[in-house]
């Protein structure tokens, strides 16, 4: 019991350490507080899909404009996850009732087996697999989200090589 206490106590310090390093490297106030506020749903997720947390947040930064979008506003999408169904030939964005919800959308997408052969094991093949498999329709969103990751310090939340 009481290795157990020690064990979870560390662990809580480690991630509080991470999230300060990361937060301690960025100089916009406005970002720091967009990830702090989605640092705890990201790490959730992370952990119970084993996916990169850091690749999640710089999604989340460029879907939602750093929280600021309508979009994100409005329907609780951080990751600019289209409906399923068209409406008068387009897809609109899904609603959400929490952002948890919506990373735990975004976990049950990098889970299917289309992407099941994902090896996350570096930014930059998960990226290119991304860019192979059609995630997304932007030519430039890969190097978005690369700029992001680097410029904010999220390399700190996940354990694969840089």
């Amino acid at each position: 019991m009481k290795t157990t206490l020690l064990i979870l106590i560390l662990a809580s310090q480690l991630q509080a350490s991470t999230r300060g390093d990361v937060l301690k490297a960025i100089e916009s106030d406005r970002v720091s507080k967009f990830i702090n506020s989605v640092w705890d749903d990201s790490k959730a997720i992370s952990n119970k899909y084993k996916l990169p947390q850091g690749l999640l947040i710089a999604m989340a930064c460029l879907e939602s404009g750093y929280g600021e979008s309508s979009i994100c506003k409005e329907k609780n999408n951080f990751l600019g996850i289209k409906s399923t169904k068209k409406v008068n030939s387009k897809r609109p964005y899904r609603t959400f009732k929490t952002r948890l919800e919506c990373f735990d959308y975004w976990g049950k997408i990098l889970t299917r087996p289309c992407y099941k052969e994902l090896p996350m094991t570096s930014l930059n093949i998960c990226l290119y697999l991304l860019d192979s498999c059609g995630y997304h329709q932007s030519d430039n969103y890969s190097n978005k989200i690369r700029w992001i990751y680097k410029k904010y310090g999220l390399s700190k939340c996940d354990n694969w090589d840089k």
